[in-house]
């Protein structure tokens, strides 16, 4: 399975990475919100793992733009250190496969990715 990680902080970005990795999934990696969709319009993929807040554009309008801009339905698992993120995600009608609160754990995104390939 081939999953883009959109997150802006490197140190969280490599974690995610080496987690993904350590359970057999294909990594990409996108600094900023521009960098992922430039990418989501050139490449396949079959998960995104977005960070809620990056510097140049919400991790909303990543989900946004890519189901009715490219219409590409790509599952998205959000992730966030905001306390309220479901709930602002819920506020704006973004459609989310998951949600994890940062730092992310081992066993939450093992969790989270068995559940997304039994569902599809």
């Amino acid at each position: 399975m081939k999953v883009l990680i959109i997150e802006d902080e490197d140190l969280a970005a490599k974690t995610l990475a080496f987690q993904l990795q350590s359970l057999g999934q294909e990594i990409v990696h996108a600094k900023n919100g521009q960098i992922a969709l430039k990418m989501i319009e050139l490449q396949h993929f079959d998960l995104l793992i977005c960070d809620l807040i990056l510097p140049d554009i919400s991790g909303i309008s990543i989900a946004q733009l890519t189901q009715s801009f490219y219409e590409k339905k790509i599952p998205i698992i959000f992730i966030s250190v905001l306390e309220n993120a479901e709930r602002i995600l819920e506020q704006n009608k973004v459609t989310y496969h998951a949600f994890l609160p940062k730092p992310v754990s081992n066993n939450a995104l093992s969790k989270q990715l068995d559940e997304f390939i039994i569902s599809n």
